[in-house]
C-alpha cells in the first residue's frame, strides 16, 4: 500500500466504505468453510484499515466506526458467502459489518492534507532580510504557526523564530553585510493526531537565498581616455541616511575614503585590481518606421508602421576589476559607442 506524501485522491466522499464482511453466528447455515474465509478476509481488511488511521494524513474520529447491519442482506453478499443459492434473505443470524469512516461535520474530505507555505519571497535591506509568504490553502488541516529555518555558509539549517498564524512576514536581523543566507519556511498545526505522532510541522517551503545587504553601493560613473582613470559613485549609509560621493578608482588602492568635512566613512573595503578596456560588437535592436514606394510613412490605425530590426555594433567595454570584503572577484562596468 503506497500512501502519496501530500494528497490522497482515494477519499473525496463523505462515507466510504473500505472493506465487507459476512459472519455467520450458527456457522452452519451457510457453510463454515465460507464462514471461515469471510472471516479472514475480514481480518485483512480491518488490518489495513488500522493502518490507514494510522496515517497521519487521516483523521481518527467518533463517528469512523464499524457498522453491524441486521437487517437485508445485500444479494451480493449472499451469492459471495453462501455455498448455494438462497431463496429468502437471511435474518439476524447473519451480520453484514463494513469498516467506515465518516465526517459529519459539512462533508468535509478525511485527508489531512499539510502542505508547507508558498511564494516565500526574501528582500534584503541595510542590516535585515525581511521574508514574507503565504498559506497554501489547499491544505485540509488548520495552520497555527510557522517555523523559519535559516541557514549561513559552514553552518547546519536552524529554526531562527516560531510565529503565530497571522504573521506572514519575519525580518531578521541578525544577518551579516555581504554573507549569504538561505531559507525555508514550514506550517505548524496543533492537529490532535499530528502531535501524538510528533508531526506538527509540515514540510519546509522551497528554499530561497539571499546576501545582507551592505552599507555601500559602488556604481560606475565615467572614464577618462586620457589619463585612463575609471570614476565611481560610492552611496553610503550613515545615521539613517544615504550619501554619496565620487571617487576614483586607482588600481592598488581601496574605493572610497574617510569624509573629515561630513564625518560620513565612505570607505568600503573594496581592492581595485585594474581596469580592461575591450571593443566588441554586441547585437541590438530598435523600431524603424516605414515607407512605402513614394517614400511616404506607413501608417496603422492612424499610427506610423514600424517593424522591429535586429543589428550589431562595435562598443568599446570599459572593466573595473575588484575585490570585495570577503576577497570575491567582481567586476563594474561602462559601455562607451566606438568613434569613426
Amino acid at each position: 500500500m503506497t500512501w502519496l506524501k501530500d494528497s490522497l485522491d482515494l477519499i473525496v466522499f463523505g462515507v466510504v466504505v473500505v472493506g465487507t464482511f459476512a459472519v455467520l453466528l450458527t456457522g452452519d447455515a451457510i457453510g463454515r468453510h465460507h464462514r471461515d474465509e469471510a472471516i479472514a478476509r475480514a481480518t485483512q481488511t480491518l488490518e489495513l484499515v488500522d493502518d490507514a488511521l494510522a496515517e497521519d494524513r487521516f483523521e481518527q474520529m467518533d463517528e469512523a466506526r464499524v457498522l453491524a447491519i441486521l437487517a437485508e442482506i445485500p444479494s451480493v453478499v449472499e451469492r459471495q458467502w453462501s455455498p448455494a443459492p438462497i431463496d429468502k434473505v437471511l435474518d439476524s443470524n447473519l451480520f453484514y459489518d463494513a469498516a467506515t469512516l465518516e465526517d459529519l461535520r459539512g462533508g468535509r474530505e478525511l485527508e489531512l492534507r499539510f502542505p508547507p507555505p508558498k511564494d516565500l519571497s526574501a528582500q534584503a535591506e541595510v542590516g535585515v532580510i525581511r521574508l514574507q509568504w503565504r498559506r497554501d490553502d489547499t491544505g485540509t488541516v488548520r495552520v497555527t504557526g510557522w517555523a523559519v529555518y535559516r541557514q549561513a555558509p559552514g553552518e547546519k539549517e536552524k529554526r531562527v523564530a516560531s510565529l503565530p498564524f497571522e504573521r506572514t512576514q519575519y525580518d531578521d536581523r541578525s544577518v551579516e553585510a555581504g554573507v549569504l543566507y538561505t531559507y525555508r519556511v514550514a506550517a505548524l498545526t496543533d492537529e490532535s493526531i499530528l502531535l501524538k505522532r510528533n508531526r506538527n510541522e509540515s514540510r519546509k517551503s522551497r528554499s530561497i537565498s539571499v546576501r545582507g545587504k551592505r552599507d555601500f553601493e559602488i556604481l560606475p560613473i565615467g572614464w577618462d581616455d586620457r589619463t585612463k582613470t575609471f570614476r565611481v559613485r560610492v552611496k553610503k549609509y550613515h545615521g539613517g541616511t544615504w550619501y554619496e560621493k565620487d571617487f576614483d578608482a586607482v588600481k592598488g588602492a581601496m574605493i572610497g575614503l574617510l569624509d573629515p568635512g561630513t564625518g560620513v566613512d565612505y570607505r568600503t573595503g573594496c581592492l581595485v585590481v585594474g581596469v580592461d578596456v575591450r571593443t566588441e560588437e554586441v547585437e541590438e535592436t530598435r523600431d524603424e518606421i516605414q515607407f512605402d514606394e513614394m517614400a511616404k510613412v506607413l501608417l496603422k490605425d492612424g499610427k506610423p508602421l514600424t517593424r522591429r530590426v535586429t543589428y550589431r555594433r562595435p562598443v568599446r567595454r570599459i572593466l573595473l576589476h575588484y575585490k570585495d570584503p570577503e576577497g570575491r572577484l567582481a567586476d563594474l562596468e561602462l559601455r562607451r559607442p566606438v568613434e569613426d
